[in-house]
């Protein structure tokens, strides 16, 4: 008896396996990351295809929280990440963590860790917002990981240990409802040589906008709570200042001023220049604002509103 051969139909054939490396990797990294990691089961050729992705993240599909308060629940819930990560043995360049009803009261050092040991360049914490507090304290084993270039945390108090001596390869930093050390934007920042680009939305702790250094940076955007001084040193790269101060208490009785001609006309390479304060007042000393503007400042493409100006 002669065995027909099984002629393999058009259908048939395995064309996702059969895509060019590149191309799975981006479908890999659009599936949730249980999925993607799921695919390493379906044979052999994908069993590798999982451990080359960078970039992960770790969102709602991922899994939900269904007790928040709970604080057995949370940690199981990071434990749960964690565990999928170790199915994953290859360097992971990007890692978001975004999971709904997830706090920084969750223990992630361990989480934090692994991530620094597998080369992690880009970790974004968002954790979840509480309009009545600013989060807990985040794991001190997010400073270990030095080979950090962007950064980004949410919901969140960040508290600098004194054996920390910077992110030297950080060029981005992100903070949104961040409680910051008081000399956050001078110690801390002149840890960081190269970061060029500081976003800071809603932060507490610093009531003196001093920024000093680094020497790189070039975007400064700020959106604050009421601030006492505003000044910038160590900048001479800074083109872009965007500050927004809103009232976080009722108490108006005592306003601070600041020299808009003397704190931003020492920056040589500024062009934009946005405010947008509720709790300050603007002095231009004795001077006309138009006549005698810096000639640093003549071509500003400047936006002032809500400001109070004395003249």
């Amino acid at each position: 008896m002669i065995k027909k051969k099984k002629v393999r139909t058009e259908l048939e054939v395995d064309r996702i396996s059969s895509l060019p490396a590149h191309l799975i990797q981006l479908i890999l990294t659009s599936l949730p990351i249980r999925e993607a990691g799921k695919t390493s089961l379906l044979s052999r050729q994908w069993r590798y295809h999982w451990r080359n992705i960078t970039r992960l993240v770790c969102d709602d599909e991922f899994d939900e929280l269904e007790d928040c308060d709970s604080e057995s629940e949370v940690n199981k819930l990071v434990k749960r990440v964690h565990e999928a990560l170790q199915v994953h043995d290859g360097p992971i360049t990007e890692f978001v963590l975004s999971i709904p009803g997830l706090t920084a009261a969750a223990d992630t050092h361990h989480l934090i860790s692994y991530l620094s040991n597998k080369g992690i360049s880009a970790l974004s914490l968002l954790f979840d917002l509480d309009p009545h507090s600013f989060g807990e304290e985040i794991s001190s084993s997010l400073f270990r990981a030095l080979q950090l270039d962007s950064l980004k945390l949410q919901a969140c108090e960040l508290k600098v240990p004194p054996w920390f001596l910077g992110f030297t390869r950080l060029t981005v930093l992100q903070l949104e409802q961040v409680c910051l050390p008081n000399d956050f934007f001078q110690g801390f920042l002149l840890n960081c040589p190269l970061l060029d680009d500081l976003r800071a939305s809603f932060v507490v702790g610093p009531r003196k906008l001093e920024v000093v250094g680094p020497p790189r940076l070039k975007v400064c955007i700020f959106r604050v709570y009421c601030v006492e001084t505003i000044s910038f040193s160590c900048t001479p790269m800074l083109s872009m200042i965007s500050i927004q101060a809103e009232m976080y208490e009722s108490n108006t009785t005592d306003i601070p001023t600041v020299d808009i001609v003397s704190t931003f006309a020492s920056l040589p390479a500024l062009q934009q220049l946005n405010l947008s304060f509720e709790c300050l007042q603007v002095s231009l000393i004795s001077c006309k604002p138009i006549l005698f503007v810096p000639k640093c400042l003549e071509h500003l493409l400047c936006s002032v509103s809500h400001v109070r100006f004395l003249s």
